[in-house]
């Protein structure tokens, strides 16, 4: 007898009149069958077969457990129905074992000898269960594939969005923690991505040992991941949870002949519905705090005021022009003048009051730190117009969010402020990146950074020490300038502080790399930093950021001495 495809035309949905027949086929023969072609398949493919009994245990609850799934007319998933035994598991998939015994079930009903009407009714209803169980099959691959994060196991991004959304259709409260791997794409240069995924792997382990089994962790993609808590938490509660995340990634993770890195994480959250009434503003408020954590360095970061009032005091501030710039002096020890300044926002509030940027700024979204920095940007190129038309040439370097580079139509912006203030060239602007936010690797930043050297500006990596790059590292940016940063500074007395300073100073030189120290604070620090090869310093020692108007009139700083009035309106570690 063939099979056509008449048979497929006729694959309705299961009814009991198909478990009636399931039920009524001659299951003891098609087991005996079933049995003896299982231990044949073993055979062929080269295991070494098992003691008789042993096999027979085996085969028969496996047989046995498939004929209770296709009697009941469950569409089973691989788990149902995988074979457990090492021997056979090695050599085949559950689907090559239900056709086993599918084809032995059909040898067993051509034995009987029944009319051909019956047996067709039969042979139809077990294709028919069989295909319902390779589309179940198929089906939960399927699933598996689009719902299951392939690296580390957990949820993707799609399966976490389906479950915030049954939240919020059930007015459940939760809170979402955004997390953030810091590092990780050094890792993933430097020791190749299957490294990196191991990276990812144990991390995402630590994290799944951290919850509850109602709680929720899914990967959101890169080294980004979402914990969804379906509860109410206290802010202590929060901020303690973060502590946790963070000191639970940062335990060195081995990596075979690599021997152990370590990587660590910054984390924003957000409450719903307390802090947004959709998935889009929840997300959006932890995304913030987010961004707030990696400029500040803490697992996370309680709330500064409120997001949008920051916002909004900002952009009214830059309307009513009570946005500032003022400038410190970089100052080469001999002879202590400026060769340079460094443009600093200041906020004026209402009361008149003037803020510093670490009252403000990691309370703002990246948006409005973009919109920051191009008021700076434009204010500086005005206040280079004017000291030169009073006959006077001041280079000037901006602070620059390396993601402001990222966007579109910035090098466009930065033309068309040339293209007003015609006497600014690029030679009077340069560019300072904190290394702290420095993503390494991103293709879009690293051109933005080469078009500006380029086009002849210069470019400096601020901060350096505080943030997670090396020396060979920085091969990748056009950079001619490092600022050590205040934090190594400080340590200059101590030996391993002394050893750290003199290997920066040391190493730079011969990669082309001018060194400026930041911090300066008295002339012990100054000369010491001299006689190791940095020769020009930035901090209270030589004074404290200045309005432009006091630009021209700053006579230098005398030898060995500071200006009292120098230390005013600032605090120290606000500025260099």
């Amino acid at each position: 007898m063939s099979i056509n495809a008449e048979f497929f035309t006729h694959l309705d949905e299961w009814t009991d009149y198909d478990n009636k027949i399931m039920a009524e086929l001659p299951w003891e023969k098609a087991l005996e069958y079933a049995h003896n072609a299982l231990r044949e398949w073993i055979g062929i493919a080269g295991a070494s077969v098992q003691k008789v009994g042993e096999l027979e245990t085996q085969s028969a609850a496996y047989l046995n457990r498939l004929r209770e799934v296709l009697v009941t007319g469950q569409r089973p998933s691989v788990d149902q129905i995988q074979w457990r035994s090492d021997n056979l598991n090695s050599h085949g998939t559950a689907r090559e074992m239900r056709w086993i015994i599918l084809g032995s079930m059909a040898d067993a009903l051509f034995d009987q000898g029944l009319p051909a009407e019956q047996l067709q009714e039969c042979i139809r209803t077990i294709i028919k269960r069989a295909a319902y169980d390779e589309m179940a099959e198929d089906g939960n691959q399927f699933a598996r594939l689009a719902f299951q994060d392939a690296v580390t196991g957990l949820p993707n991004r799609l399966a976490t969005e389906r479950y915030v959304e049954t939240l919020l259709e059930h007015g459940k409260s939760f809170v979402v923690f955004y997390l953030d791997m810091d590092g990780f794409k050094m890792v993933n240069d430097t020791y190749g991505h299957a490294a990196g995924d191991q990276v990812l792997r144990a991390v995402a382990d630590r994290w799944k040992n951290l919850l509850r089994r109602t709680d929720w962790i899914g990967r959101w993609g890169g080294d980004e991941f979402l914990m969804v808590i379906p509860h109410t938490l206290s802010s202590d509660a929060i901020l303690r949870f973060a502590v946790r995340i963070r000191q639970t990634s940062e335990d060195a993770i081995t990596l075979g002949r690599f021997g152990g890195v370590n990587v660590s994480v910054s984390c924003g959250y957000a409450c719903f519905p307390e802090e947004g009434d959709s998935w889009e503003k929840v997300l959006d408020r932890a995304d913030r705090r987010l961004y707030r954590a990696k400029l500040s360095g803490l697992s996370a970061v309680p709330d500064i005021g409120d997001f949008g009032d920051w916002r909004q005091r900002i952009e009214e501030a830059l309307k009513e022009s009570r946005i500032e710039v003022h400038y410190q002096p970089i100052v080469r020890s001999k002879g202590a003048t400026a060769e340079q300044w460094e443009a600093l926002a200041r906020y004026r509030d209402t009361d008149g009051q003037l803020r510093l940027p670490t009252e403000f700024l990691a309370s703002l979204a990246p948006d409005a730190v973009a919109m920051l920095d191009r008021a700076v940007m434009r204010q500086v190129f005005l206040d280079v117009t004017r000291w030169k038309q009073k006959g006077r040439r001041v280079r000037v370097s901006i602070n620059i969010d390396p993601w402001d580079l990222l966007s579109e139509g910035w090098a466009d912006q930065l033309a068309a402020l040339h293209e007003e203030f015609t006497e600014v060239h690029p030679e009077d602007i340069s560019f300072e990146i904190r290394e702290s936010l420095t993503p390494f690797g991103i293709r879009r930043v690293v051109e933005s950074l080469v078009y500006l050297s380029r086009s002849g500006y210069q470019v400096a990596l601020d901060d350096f020490g505080s943030g997670m790059s090396s020396l060979n590292r920085l091969q990748e940016l056009p950079i001619s300038t490092i600022k050590i940063d205040a934090s190594l500074i400080k340590n200059w007395e101590e030996d391993q502080g002394r050893i750290l300073i003199q290997s920066v100073i040391g190493l730079s030189g011969p990669m082309g790399f001018r060194v400026v120290a930041e911090g300066i604070e008295n002339s012990s620090q100054r000369d010491a930093l001299a006689s190791w090869g940095c020769d020009t310093g930035q901090g209270w020692f030589y004074g404290a950021a200045m309005p432009a108007d006091d630009v021209l009139t700053w006579a230098g700083v005398p030898a060995g001495e500071v200006a009292e009035d120098s230390k005013t309106n600032v605090s120290p570690g606000d500025d260099a």
